[in-house]
């Protein structure tokens, strides 16, 4: 299986087992764009798509991002097959995050770095969790709590409890909680 954050156009290629299985851009069309048609440019997938792969290079702001982007218009509007290489603005960015559904967003995106990390490790080995000698390895989770002290203006911080997996940094479920416990 070939895993890749890029879709490559069914026109550029000529085997058609050399085509990737699952891109990043085909996972995130899954998601449903609640956005008005008027006046919509650039498609939700290709929006999002864009953000990750700015935040894949280490851009932590939207402003790093939206820079990042328009200084690789070139290519990236020849990669995802565009018309123009106008990139979208910030406030667009800005707009879509808004607007979209975080926790869909959320289980795409970690379903689909994981089958690529899994892809990585693992090449094409049936399972990802079968040791060579057959028996099934144990995944190591934590759970751990943080104090969001500047996500409201109230007297008492939210505190989030996370539960996560180590050995691929993938979420799998976290919950605001009233008050910080032992």
């Amino acid at each position: 299986m070939d895993y890749t954050t890029l879709t490559v156009k069914k026109s550029s290629v000529t085997n058609e087992e050399s085509l990737p299985l699952f891109s990043l851009y085909e996972a995130l069309q899954e998601l449903p764009d609640p956005r008005r048609a008027q006046g919509k440019r650039y498609e939700l997938a290709l929006v999002l798509c864009l953000l990750v792969l700015a935040k894949l290079v280490g851009q932590t702001s939207l402003c790093g991002a939206t820079e990042w982007l328009r200084h690789r218009s070139t290519t990236l509007a020849q990669r995802f097959g565009l018309r123009h290489q106008r990139m979208p603005c910030q406030m667009t960015y800005c707009n879509v995050l808004a607007v979209i559904d975080a926790e869909r967003l959320d289980a795409i995106l970690s379903a689909f770095f994981l089958r690529w990390e899994a892809q990585s490790r693992c090449g094409e080995e049936p399972s990802r969790l079968l040791t060579p000698t057959g028996k099934v390895d144990h995944r190591h989770v934590a759970i751990d709590g943080k104090a969001l002290r500047a996500t409201s203006n109230e007297a008492h911080p939210v505190h989030q409890l996370s539960c996560y997996e180590v050995t691929t940094g993938r979420v799998l479920w976290h919950c605001n909680v009233q008050e910080k416990t032992q």
